[in-house]
Order: structure tokens, then C-alpha cells, then sequence
């Protein structure tokens, strides 16, 4: 019974599996500006979503940072980040090409923003992608490095380089959902106290009996 308990309490962990907060990749690949984004977004908090129209494209003047990637339809969240806008001097681009889903962030010294498909559900994985053909990280003035913009509850890293990022397992694994370490504590207790029943059990077969 009380092994019985404790598994349906694990299964019910399951769907509580934890993502790790989008990542974008901005880089500079075969004559042009990469940007990719991957990831989920905890809503939780947000005040939102209003329509977002905005095209996809990087507004970039050292008091507003804005980069949005994917396709359109979008909606867009309120959100104050806790970081300023990193770059300057000021520089607009649209992108030549976008594919996969919207995201993008404004951060702004007055109100900020999120971009997120339209009728995003809280915690799904998003993935999206734009270009700029003929630019350079110099050019959209993007100094490379690791950014982070976070607001209560969650946050957004972007990670810029001159060259594409490292796809390898070991750097993917992100990606990859995983449980609570309490939980996996628990369900290896629970693994082994099955064990030493099992073991019991089997023993107990190989008693004489008189």
C-alpha cells in the first residue's frame, strides 16, 4: 500500500518536469546575423497578452534593446527586466528571413515587453529563428558576450558570438526536462525498497521447509 502511494506521488511529479528559461543565440554565420531561440517562458505574473504586430528585427540605441525573431502572429506581455539595455550606439534592422515561433524581448528604460506566439501556454517549448542577410555583429552593433534579462519568476539569456554555437549533447542538455532532486531522492527510495521486497521474497523460496 505504501509503495503503491508513494508511485502514484511520483507520477504525479511528472507532469510538473521543469524546463530551462529561452535561450537565444545570436552569431554570425556564412555572410550573415543567426538569431535562435529555444526554450520556455513561465507566464505566471505576466500582465498580458496584448496583440504585438511588431515585425521581426533588432532596435538596438543603448536605452532600448529590442530583438524579435520567429513568425508572426505574436502577443506580447508587460514585463520590467531587471538588467538595462547593453547596447549602443542606436541601430534598427528588420529581418530578411524569420521561420518557427515568435520571441523577442523589449527592454526599455521606461516599460519592457515579451513576445510569445499567440496563445502560448505557459511552460511549452518555443523555438524560432530569424537572419540578417549581409550583416555583422558589429554592424547591428552586438558586442559579443552572455546577457541575461530577468524579471520574478523567470529569464532570458542571450548569448552572443562570433561563431554558431557548439550543438554538441553535452551542451544541449537544457533542453532536456528534469525532475526535482528531492524527487529523484524519492523515487530512489522507492526503487529500492521494491528491491528488498523482491530480495525477501526470494529468499523466503529458498527456505527448507520441514
Amino acid at each position: 500500500m505504501v509503495i503503491r502511494t508513494v508511485l502514484a506521488f511520483l507520477l504525479s511529479l511528472g507532469a510538473q518536469l521543469t524546463w530551462a528559461a529561452v535561450t537565444v543565440n545570436i552569431f554570425e554565420q556564412g555572410g550573415e546575423v543567426v538569431a535562435e531561440a529555444s526554450g520556455t517562458i513561465d507566464t505566471a505574473g505576466l500582465t498580458g497578452p496584448s496583440p504585438g504586430g511588431e515585425p521581426s528585427g533588432l532596435l538596438n540605441d543603448g536605452t532600448t534593446f529590442i530583438a524579435i525573431l520567429g513568425n508572426v502572429p505574436r502577443s506580447v506581455y508587460d514585463v520590467t527586466f531587471s538588467s538595462a539595455a547593453p547596447f549602443g550606439p542606436p541601430v534598427f534592422a528588420g529581418a530578411d528571413s524569420s521561420s518557427g515561433q515568435s520571441f523577442g524581448i523589449d527592454v526599455s528604460a521606461i516599460d519592457g515587453g515579451i513576445f510569445l506566439p499567440d496563445a502560448y501556454v505557459s511552460g511549452a517549448p518555443i523555438t524560432g529563428r530569424s537572419t540578417w542577410t549581409g550583416q555583422t555583429l558589429a554592424g547591428l552593433n552586438l558586442s559579443p558576450g552572455t546577457y541575461s534579462f530577468a524579471w520574478p519568476g523567470d529569464a532570458v539569456t542571450y548569448i552572443i558570438s562570433n561563431t554558431p554555437p557548439d550543438t554538441s549533447p553535452s551542451d544541449t542538455v537544457q533542453s532536456v526536462p528534469t525532475m526535482p532532486l528531492w524527487t529523484t531522492i524519492l523515487l530512489v527510495i522507492l526503487m529500492t525498497t521494491v528491491a528488498q521486497r523482491f530480495a525477501r521474497k526470494i529468499l523466503q523460496g529458498m527456505e527448507p521447509r520441514g
